[in-house]
């Protein structure tokens, strides 16, 4: 398969590496694991599949939010990235107005650029990129707003008896542990959390059946920052009630 097809290098692949950094298709299946829960094996047959004005559709949302703040990062220039042209030479930095272009997931989708053709997605890659591990991390944990249930808080929800184990290192955001993923996955998390320990998580069944509204028009107001974004725990998106009762309080009353 062509390394460049796009998406074929998530597909189970070992991600190119560099000295202190990390390939923009790495960061980007960790950063996409993190906030949804999809591993990045399955993103070739979500962004390749059929539109079906359902599931695939609203993963495909969930995953193209997720570009759009890996960018956002890169723009203002908290995570920087870097070329290199592709077999190898030196490594350079890439300035963050190369990134002020309307189609960025296609080059999370090959992980490369072409540099005198930037603006250009079907343009033929001359270099591939690659993202500052270091800080690429920091903004990772940076992400978990401090209100936000902590890991020893969810250990204590899982089994109040258990001692809480050090955090996986495959887990590049820091906010969970192994263990406490495989505990809560299929699991209701939101009726598993006490009064005193932390907020009440909510499904998105939970969610569709409180406000009124459809799975994929609560993704798409996700993805518009007009609804409360969504924490992962075991795989799941989960939303804190509290703050869909903000969000609630808020809306516009109807005489």
């Amino acid at each position: 398969m062509n390394s460049f097809e796009p998406w074929s290098s998530y597909d189970g692949r070992t991600f190119t590496a560099s000295a202190g950094r990390i390939s923009l298709e790495a960061a980007f299946s960790q950063f996409v694991l993190a906030r949804t829960g999809f591993p990045g094996h399955e993103l070739p047959e979500i962004m390749t599949a059929p539109s079906d004005d359902g599931e695939t559709d609203v993963a495909r949302g969930m995953v193209e939010l997720q570009g759009e703040w890996l960018v956002d990062a890169f723009i203002n220039g908290t995570v920087d990235t870097f070329i290199r042209p592709i077999g190898g030479g030196e490594v350079v930095k890439l300035q963050p107005d190369k990134w002020e272009i309307d189609e960025p997931l296609s080059r999370f989708a090959i992980g490369a650029i072409n540099l005198e053709q930037w603006t250009k997605s079907g343009a033929e890659p001359t270099h591939r990129i690659f993202v500052d591990a270091k800080q690429y991390l920091n903004w990772m944990r940076g992400l978990q707003r401090p209100e936000d249930i902590t890991e020893e808080q969810l250990e204590k929800i899982v089994d109040p008896s258990h001692v809480p184990p050090n955090r996986s290192e495959s887990d590049p955001s820091g906010e969970f542990s192994s263990s406490a993923r495989d505990k809560l996955t299929g699991a209701d998390a939101s009726s598993a959390i006490p009064p005193g320990v932390g907020p009440r998580l909510l499904g998105i069944k939970q969610i569709e059946d409180k406000v009124g509204l459809k799975k994929s028009t609560i993704y798409n107001r996700v993805k518009d920052k007009t609804f409360p974004d969504w924490l992962v725990i075991g795989g799941r998106s989960l939303w804190r009630e509290d703050e869909i009762d903000q969000w609630i309080a808020n809306q516009p009353r109807r005489n």
